[in-house]
């Protein structure tokens, strides 16, 4: 008697897969460097399925029997349609989950696989893994890191330049693939990195992927490892270099805290302040890379994510005078809701630290994570010579994605 198409199969060797794909998703999952929050996914593909993290699930809690099941030809089919490219308009994204939710081979009521379901399925190899690391993104944000990957990598990798996640990111690392394979004769890699976006690593065996990421990230982090003895450390320099809060510190960041959970609680929603003052925080809060990283826009879809697009750069006098210093912040907050539509997830007062704000503890703390991630990932791409901010189009485009609106109710339901 055979498996039904889907269920999890009961020969020992796919079984097997399945576990040794929930085991690659909960290393990376539970390691900062790759993911925060719900970012990055995993599959594994046999005999015409594909299993894939649902969206909304983090990798490090998945487990094999979270894996979603999917009929391959589906999801085949969607990608040789429409050779313009005209259902990718807007990402596509009404047009990937129909196809996607017909090809479930399992009910799972509203569950969805991640949108990006396509190019998991695209490439030909057992395991993807998707993540977003810290160290590679130094490299996939700076603005010439086409020219940095191809020095440190040759044609061991592929480049993807930034395009909406999605259908548009399908075909992307389908022409991708193609120009690769066209313009050398030769297979194409089995790493991809995606601007402004993250990695992809892909094998038959699970071991091979773990190896490649290890071997990527080693790699760019010698190089910046270079770069900071050849500068001399001017980024740590221009760290510890920061106006020092002075005695007014505590007082300052007590007065500013208590001004921001007046402006954003109700008694029916409260919120929680989180202040954070580690070396990380402090940099942020320098004035020389600090504020324009805070105004100059994100870098990656996670910051915009978890810790919107717009964080509050706050200047505040050096005084004990509570009232002056909530009224200014009070003051600061207006002019961010008239000039962005929405009150800041992130607070960065000059010299100080910085505030995450959210519904939970929970909440606040992913966005401050994911922020100082942003600045680190910022730090290390400004070394490498410049940063790429994203565009304004691909800025908005996730700002208002129904996908990323999804993913992280289920998440937050999910803590919940």
């Amino acid at each position: 008697m055979t498996d039904r198409p889907g269920e999890l199969p009961s020969s020992s060797p796919h079984k097997q897969l399945l576990e040794r794909a929930a085991e690659l998703a909960r290393r990376y999952g539970r390691d900062p460097g790759f993911s925060r929050g719900g970012g990055g996914n995993v599959s594994v593909k046999a005999d015409g399925v594909l299993y894939i993290k649902p969206s909304g699930v983090s990798l490090a809690s998945l487990s094999a029997a979270d894996l979603m099941a999917l009929n391959m030809e589906p999801l085949a089919g969607l990608l040789a349609a429409d050779p313009a490219g005209k259902v990718g308009a807007g990402g596509g994204s009404d047009a990937v989950m129909s196809v996607a939710m017909g090809a479930r081979l399992r009910q799972a009521g509203e569950q969805r696989p991640s949108v990006e379901v396509l190019f998991h399925a695209l490439i030909p190899r057992r395991f993807v893994l998707h993540t977003h690391p810290t160290i590679v993104n130094a490299v996939t944000c700076a603005s010439e890191g086409p020219r940095i990957a191809a020095g440190l990598f040759g044609d061991t990798i592929v480049w993807v330049p930034y395009v909406d996640p999605g259908l548009p990111l399908a075909r992307a690392i389908a022409n991708a693939r193609h120009v690769f394979e066209e313009s050398t004769g030769r297979p194409v890699p089995d790493v991809l990195l995606l601007q402004n976006h993250g990695l992809i690593v892909a094998a038959d065996e699970a071991s091979a992927i773990s190896a490649a990421s290890g071997t990527v990230v080693t790699a760019i982090r010698a190089r910046l490892a270079d770069l900071q003895r050849h500068a001399g450390d001017r980024a740590a320099d221009r760290a510890a270099a920061a106006p020092p809060s002075g005695p007014q510190g505590p007082v300052i960041a007590e007065a500013v805290e208590d001004a921001l959970r007046a402006s954003f609680s109700s008694k029916s929603q409260p919120r929680v302040v989180l202040f954070d003052a580690s070396p990380d925080a402090v940099r942020a809060a320098t004035a020389d890379f600090g504020r324009s990283f805070a105004l100059d826009g994100p870098i990656t879809p996670d910051q915009i994510v978890y810790a919107g697009s717009w964080p509050l750069w706050l200047e505040v006098p050096p005084t004990q005078d509570l009232r002056r210093i909530a009224a200014g912040t009070e003051a600061a907050l207006g002019r961010h809701l008239e000039a962005h539509g929405g009150l800041p997830t992130i607070v960065v007062v000059a010299g100080l630290g910085l505030f995450a704000v959210g519904a939970t503890l929970g909440e606040a703390a992913t966005a401050r994570d994911v922020y100082l991630d942003a600045i680190r990932i910022g730090s290390n791409a400004a070394l490498l010579g410049g940063v790429r901010v994203l565009a304004p189009q691909e800025r908005r485009f996730i700002e208002e994605w129904e996908a990323e609106a999804y993913r992280r109710g289920v998440a937050a339901a999910a803590k919940s």
